[in-house]
């Protein structure tokens, strides 16, 4: 915004309600800057930014910054998860920064107000002089029905909770579920039962899907093995995915998938689209096939 003759840079007088100040003369009132997101740009910014200067706030659901490489690890307890995540507020006391836990719903730039909501629903304006934006992306279902409802992401730290949830309640089906009857002979419709407890379909070639399906193969035919050896032989692993790497160099694209073909026993189907996602089932094309 536009400073007014006589006010502080970034600051308009007209609709912040301040006083017109010069800057660096006694009681001159700092520009009132609002970052919005908790990703590598607002984190520079914040760390970048000069708080003697700059009245800031940052505004986020999510209270610490995310290595995101290593989300897919940190899911199957190769890395701790604290250990690739940077709480914000330590940040924010050191710079002398103001941080609150919400989303940003909306910005009126004539008011030059920010729109904000809790997690319990609430929501309430916050001023701004200067706006951050840095809020990244949401996960992409390229609108295939059932995805949303039916499918996992691999975006934040609780979808790193929420699959290894998931991966460790299948298996405890799977070991129980022959007993259901009160025969604990397994019948061939039992087998049945518990290899498609025990498949996991990843879908997409990119380095997420390819760190998550190693990282899963790595967790299921080692760490699982041992504990539920009987399990091992219904084990699958799919990846479903147009191509593989494909920002990458194509002798890197060849060593993945040789890789996770012949060492990771990933079963690895390109040229596949997926679309649709029902509760346990994933509709595929393959070429000219469905």
């Amino acid at each position: 915004t536009a400073a007014a003759p006589g006010g502080s840079p970034g600051v308009n007088p007209k609709t912040s309600g301040l006083p017109m100040t010069t800057p660096g003369a006694p009681g001159a009132v700092r520009p009132r800057v609002v970052i919005v997101g908790t990703g590598w740009a607002s984190f520079r910014v914040l760390a970048d930014i000069d708080t003697k200067k700059n009245d800031v706030t940052v505004i986020s659901p999510r209270n610490h910054l995310l290595f995101t490489p290593m989300l897919a690890s940190s899911a199957l307890g190769t890395v701790n998860q604290r250990s690739i995540c940077q709480p914000v507020r330590p940040l924010t006391a050191k710079k002398n920064a103001t941080y609150y836990e919400s989303s940003v719903v909306g910005v009126d730039k004539e008011k030059q107000l920010v729109t904000c909501k809790t997690l319990g629903g609430q929501e309430y304006n916050l001023p701004y002089d200067k706006l951050v934006v840095g809020i990244g992306f949401q996960p992409n279902d390229f609108n295939i029905p059932g995805v949303k409802e039916n499918a996992l992401f691999m975006k934040e730290t609780a979808d790193a909770t929420r699959f290894k949830d998931h991966v460790l309640e299948k298996l405890e089906e799977a070991a129980y579920c022959h007993a259901l009857d009160n025969d604990l002979t397994l019948s061939d419709e039992e087998k049945w039962k518990i290899q498609e407890l025990l498949t996991f379909i990843v879908v997409g070639g990119g380095p997420t899907g390819v760190e998550l399906a190693g990282e899963l193969t790595d967790f299921l035919y080692n760490e699982v093995a041992n504990l539920y050896k009987n399990l091992k032989p219904y084990i699958r692993v799919h990846m479903f995915t147009y191509d593989l790497l494909n920002t990458f160099d194509e002798k890197l694209q060849d060593y993945a998938i040789t890789h996770l073909r012949k060492k990771q026993n990933v079963q690895v189907h390109l040229g596949a689209f997926v679309q649709k996602v029902e509760p346990n089932v994933v509709h595929v094309k393959l070429g000219e096939s469905a």
